[in-house]
């Protein structure tokens, strides 16, 4: 954590991103974690009402914290509650961050350069895990993210046993 110390103190969105990861690895407090993905993105509103990844951070922040999972009692085709609860300005992103197994098919859906590809799969990734669900983690050590270690996303091996 101390060596991604610059990196953290960045401002903005990439600040939030980053304390947000490492919380999620456990380096950093949760609260510290949801408290920068909290944080103003300039515009009056935080950032994981307006990121998606941020926004799948949290999220995730939150489950490992012990909120339970959401039940997706829906069909496949039907809206998930999980994307019902993804706020107003990241309404396009609602079938990918809605925690559904076809969520990963949609990663290269968003051709805009505030969510590339590899940052999307995360985000679908992190919301299956607040599903539910059992996400594949090494999709993202498949492919490296060269802008942020998205691989702290990964759950750590539970102590004393082997991961699943």
């Amino acid at each position: 954590a101390e060596a991604l110390q610059p990196l953290r103190d960045a401002p903005g969105m990439l600040g939030a991103r980053l304390t947000g990861l490492l919380a999620c690895q456990g380096l950093l407090p949760t609260e510290q974690g949801l408290t920068a993905l909290n944080g103003n993105d300039g515009q009056g509103s935080s950032w994981n009402q307006t990121d998606p990844l941020a926004y799948a951070l949290a999220r995730l922040l939150q489950h490992r914290a012990g909120a339970p999972p959401v039940a997706d009692s829906q069909g496949p085709g039907e809206a998930s509650p999980l994307a019902e609860q993804v706020p107003p300005a990241l309404g396009r992103f609602k079938k990918l961050l809605g925690g559904k197994p076809v969520a990963t098919m949609l990663v290269f859906s968003f051709g805009d350069a505030n969510l590339p590809p590899l940052h999307a799969l995360a985000a679908a990734l992190a919301m299956q895990e607040v599903a539910g669900l059992k996400p594949d983690w090494s999709l993202l050590s498949e492919a490296p993210c060269l802008d942020l270690p998205l691989e702290l996303m990964i759950p750590a091996p539970a102590q004393g046993g082997s991961q699943p």
